[in-house]
Order: structure tokens, then C-alpha cells, then sequence
């Protein structure tokens, strides 16, 4: 199959009856680079010199933000108009929405340790534990009291960060960044948080019904936990606002690579060619930054690991890099802390920090099933017995390809991920409106190019130098042609 006929056969990576984003456009602003042909030295997608990186974000932040509005107008008409206010000790929760979230829950409390060391029962029923005083003191994956109301009206409470002083009087941490307990975050809002996590989890999977009613409640305070970090010396990691950063982020990109057919490379796997899009600054950082481990909710990057096939821990919150040395010798700002986007093929930023793992797909599992019944002539109980003992009975990875969103075999997957991402923004948008937060679309929508970090340099670095002896009336954009400097964003 020829590029032009996947194109024509899936006629875009996502494409509701009214989607009017013009990604055609936004593309249009935007040219490939290698490396030797930018100033920084990384292969990216960079601002046309003719255009500027407002030209790219005006095409994208108006129209997708008011896009959001009208589809979660159209949305909200499917549910109840209001919410009876329900008692604290009501199960918000039902048992067909439990069951529904129940595995993203558990692999919650297994790979996040909000509930300490303590093993959590792979339980076969909903708990059923009445007297139990706290969400974090039933093992349980998913408690009976983490379903009732009053586990969602915990308030969040500002915490310090441990920090000292140093001889010279200047503020340092009393521990290594990235600690899990470098504040006081947990004593004074493990409660409030755990509650935030199944709210988290809820809209993760479209449980928009369950959210509207537990968000309509007065007592819920959704406001504060917004953009919340865990303490001062993190980011905001434990916000819900990542939910819809993510998806944002993830979205733009696929959209516009989507319409950059020649950057798809389908014939290379694993690729060591500079002519793919995975090569790129944007698409690695994207990439790292919806997928990475060590924040204090790992439960937004869930969806993300699945279908970009990155495993828990692969990235880091506090990068250290296997093997810095490695990089070319005119790697600037070289650090075993700092992972150089777009300065290496996919498969290397993959393994980076660590080995890359294997994440079987639902069409791997199925085969491995296949094979123990017919050539080995098993019975289905010992064979799943087999593959739960050996942890492969279930699907870690989306793409049949592993790696390569792009590639022909994958245009199933990708669709219906692109319309997996909208109805993720959509519902955030609902839940905020619930809650009585409004959420600034256009400025998200602005930040997520940013974060892209898309280049807006001259060229090589003899281009550049040659560049600065020219007159300033090229541009009147602010910023637009200051040297290794991305533009000045304006006030959102």
C-alpha cells in the first residue's frame, strides 16, 4: 500500500463530523531539519523563516479551544441536568463503573506505592470491607470506602518542602530530588489525593456519569488540586491538569506529523535514518513527557505507556542516562541528567536510561494462546494458568508495530487513539464545568506548542553567524531572530 492510499483510506488521524482545525495549515508553517542544518544541533520540525512560532500557535489555540467548548456543549446533553447532593457515606461509585476501572486502580496502587510497601490483593470480587478507616488501610485494589462520597471530600492542605541551608546561607534540599517523601505531602493530603487518583481514573476511562455526580458535590474542591505539585523543589505532578496536558500535547503532534507523510519512514524498523519523524526533538519529548515514571500521579501516563509501548520506569521523572559518553562529541551541555532530544535515532532516546523492554500486544497473546491449544494441545485452564503465572495474559502494548505509529499497520490503533485523546479533553472540560472550575483552552492549547519546543533558529551555525550581520528588518516579531533563543511568549 502506497502513502496515498493509506492517506486516502484513513482520510486523517482523527476526523469528527465537525473537526475544523486546519492541521493542513499548521503543517504548512512548519520544515524538517536534521541536525547538521540547525543551530542547536537537533533534528526537529522548525518554524518557516517566512513564518514565526505565533503563526503556529494562533492556527491551533483559537479554533481547538473554541472546538472543545461546542463538543462539550453537545456532550453534557447526554447526562442529567443536576446531581441530587449526595451524603458521605453514599457509594458514588457502582459496582459496574467499580469493576470497569478496577485493573487501572490496581496497577495504580502496584506501580505508584501510595499505600507504602504493603502488597495489594489481586482480588477476584469488589470489596466488601465495611469498618475499614481510610482508603489507604484496606488492601484491597480498589476499597469499598474509596467508593463512597466522603473519600472525595478531603481538603487539600499546603504542605513545606524540607529544604536547609547551606555555609553561604543559599536554600538547598535536605535530600536528593526526586525523593519520594522530600516534603510533607503525604501526612497532610494522602487522603484528599488517593480520592483525586479515582476521580483521575474515572475519566480515564469515560465514567463521565460517576464524575459529574461526585464533581456536582459542593464539599468537592477540584479547584485547588488543578496544577498542584507535591512540593517545591517538583513540578506539578500531582495536578489533575495532566490529564488534558498530556492528551493536548500528544494530539497536536500526531496531527500535524500526520500531515508530513515524507517523515514517516515505514520501510525502516528499528530506524538509524535521520528521515523520521521519531528522530525528532518534538516527537521524543512528547514522547518522554507523557510517559515518564517518578511523578506523583502515575496514573495520567497510563494510557500514553500503553500505546507508545514505553514500560513503567523507562523514563524517569529525574533522568540519569546509561551512558552519556556515548553521544557525539559536539553535544552541548552534556550531563548524565539532561537526555538530548533529537540528537539521537528513536531506538537509542528509547534505551537511553534504560533497556528497552518487551510489552506484548493482544495480537501476541493471542498467538502464544493459540500455539499451547493447537500444536501443544493444552486446555484453555492450563494455558491461562500458564500465561497469568508467566504476567502475559495481558495486553501492554496497543500498536501491532511496535514503536511506529505511523506505519500501515497501525492505522486502526492510531484512529481510534486520536479519538481516545479528544474524548479525554472533552471529558476534562465536563468535569471542570461540574466542578466550577473554567479552564483556559486557548492558553493550554498555546502551551502545548510551546512544549513541543518545535525550532525557530536560523540554520547551521555559519547560517546563523551570517544572519546576525544582516539588518533586524526581517521580522518585527519579538524574539523571532534572537540568536539560540526561542521567541517570548506573551502573557496568557
Amino acid at each position: 500500500m502506497s502513502i496515498k492510499t493509506w492517506l486516502i483510506t484513513t482520510k486523517g488521524a482523527h476526523e469528527p463530523s465537525i473537526h475544523r482545525i486546519p492541521w493542513a495549515k499548521v503543517a504548512s508553517l512548519l520544515e524538517w531539519r536534521e541536525a547538521d542544518d540547525c543551530c542547536r544541533k537537533k533534528t526537529n520540525l522548525h518554524v518557516r523563516r517566512e513564518s514565526d512560532i505565533f503563526a503556529v500557535c494562533r492556527c491551533v489555540g483559537r479554533p481547538l479551544a473554541k472546538l472543545i467548548k461546542e463538543c462539550a456543549d453537545q456532550e453534557r446533553l447526554r447526562y442529567p441536568d443536576d446531581y441530587p447532593v449526595s451524603s458521605p457515606d453514599d457509594v458514588v461509585i457502582s459496582d459496574d463503573v467499580a469493576k470497569r476501572i478496577l485493573p487501572t486502580v490496581r496497577r495504580l496502587r502496584q506501580e505508584s506505592k501510595l499505600w507504602g510497601d504493603r502488597a495489594v490483593v489481586e482480588e477476584k470480587q469488589l470489596c466488601r470491607h465495611q469498618e475499614v478507616d481510610g482508603i489507604q488501610n484496606c488492601l484491597c485494589s480498589l476499597p469499598l470506602s474509596a467508593r463512597r462520597m466522603k473519600a472525595f471530600l478531603h481538603k487539600h492542605e499546603w504542605n513545606d518542602c524540607q529544604l536547609g541551608h547551606d555555609d553561604m546561607g543559599m536554600q538547598v534540599l535536605s535530600r536528593e530530588p526526586g525523593h519520594q517523601d522530600c516534603g510533607t505531602f503525604y501526612p497532610k493530603n494522602l487522603e484528599s489525593f488517593l480520592g483525586l487518583e479515582i476521580i483521575k481514573a474515572l475519566v480515564i476511562h469515560g465514567e463521565l456519569d460517576t464524575v459529574l455526580r461526585i464533581c456536582s458535590h459542593p464539599g468537592v474542591d477540584l479547584e485547588i488540586w488543578q496544577d498542584r505539585w507535591s512540593c517545591y523543589c517538583r513540578g506539578h505532578d500531582a495536578g489533575w491538569e495532566l490529564l488534558y496536558k498530556n492528551a493536548l500535547q500528544s494530539y497536536i503532534l500526531l496531527n500535524v506529523l500526520f500531515h508530513l507523510p515524507d517523515t514517516w519512514n515505514w520501510e525502516s524498523s528499528p530506524s538509524n535514518s535521520q528521515q523520521d519523524y521519531r528522530s525528532s526533538s518534538a516527537y521524543q519529548l512528547m514522547v518522554n513527557s507523557t510517559t515518564l515514571s517518578g511523578q506523583y500521579t502515575e496514573i495520567v501516563q497510563f494510557p500514553y505507556r500503553s500505546f507508545f509501548g514505553i514500560q513503567s520506569g523507562q523514563f524517569h521523572y529525574h533522568p540519569k542516562l546509561r551512558n552519556p559518553k556515548d553521544w557525539p562529541q559536539d553535544t552541548e551541555n552534556k550531563s548524565p541528567h539532561r537526555i538530548p532530544f533529537g540528537e539521537m535515532p528513536y531506538y537509542e532516546f528509547l534505551a537511553c536510561e534504560n533497556v528497552v523492554g518487551y510489552l506484548p500486544s493482544a495480537a501476541d497473546i493471542s498467538s502464544v494462546r493459540r500455539t499451547f491449544r493447537e500444536k501443544l494441545g493444552l486446555p484453555t485452564e492450563i494455558v491461562e494458568i500458564i500465561l497469568s503465572e508467566a504476567a502475559y495474559d495481558e495486553p501492554l502494548r496497543q500498536l501491532p508495530v511496535a514503536h511506529h505509529p505511523f506505519h500501515k499497520d497501525n492505522s486502526a490503533e492510531l484512529k481510534r487513539y486520536m479519538e481516545y485523546c479528544w474524548e479525554l479533553i472533552v471529558g476534562c472540560e465536563l468535569m471542570a464545568r461540574a466542578a466550577g472550575v473554567s479552564v483556559s483552552w486557548g492558553a493550554a492549547c498555546w502551551h502545548a506548542v510551546g512544549d513541543l519546543r518545535f525550532c525557530s533558529c536560523y540554520g547551521s551555525h555559519d547560517d546563523a553567524r551570517e544572519k546576525d550581520l544582516e539588518p533586524a528588518k526581517r521580522s518585527t516579531v519579538p524574539g523571532r531572530y534572537r540568536k539560540y533563543q526561542e521567541p517570548i511568549w506573551p502573557r496568557l
